[in-house]
């Protein structure tokens, strides 16, 4: 089927494509001008639906990945003793808003022989035994303590 210059400009102009986009959607309307505008509007907005779904992806992937940095956890120990355990994302944040408190910290830990570990979803302390309980009252009396003394020596050596 045979479509004038005119038309085709016409449908070029109010739709915004190219020469072959109009041919093809007068072809399919048969020649009619309203008929082949509407399904170019309709073909247009088929772009803006597929990157909405793309962009609905994409927030389910970050915010799994987010979850699952978040369950995710660190410990900062010095000499097996545990003094944080924290999420990732927690550490994460903190050391962005003071990335000055993160590099003391880390001096900190390797003047003291400390260690950073990351892994494990589950923290220490909030384990299910009985007995555990106990353990872990212990364990944080001992972290307490730790703090204190490597507090005075930081404190010490900064004098």
């Amino acid at each position: 089927m045979q479509f004038s210059l005119d038309d085709i400009d016409k449908l070029r102009e109010r739709a915004n494509v190219g020469y072959r986009q109009a041919r093809e959607a007068l072809e399919q309307a048969g020649g009619d001008l309203v008929e082949a505008l509407i399904r170019l509007e309709e073909n247009l907005g088929k772009p803006f639906e597929k990157v909405s779904e793309r962009s609905k992806d994409w927030y389910q992937q970050v915010r799994h990945t987010a979850g699952r940095l978040h369950q995710t956890r660190f410990k900062i120990k010095v000499r097996d003793d545990t003094l944080v355990e924290l999420p990732v994302t927690v550490g994460a944040l903190g050391t962005i808003l003071f990335p000055k408190a993160a590099a003391v910290g880390l001096i900190g830990l390797l003047l003291f022989n400390g260690s950073l570990e990351v892994g494990g979803d589950e923290p220490e302390g909030e384990q299910n035994d009985a007995g555990s309980q106990d353990t872990a009252a212990g364990e944080r009396e001992k972290d307490k303590n730790l703090r204190r003394r490597l507090a005075r020596k930081i404190s010490k050596r900064l004098q």
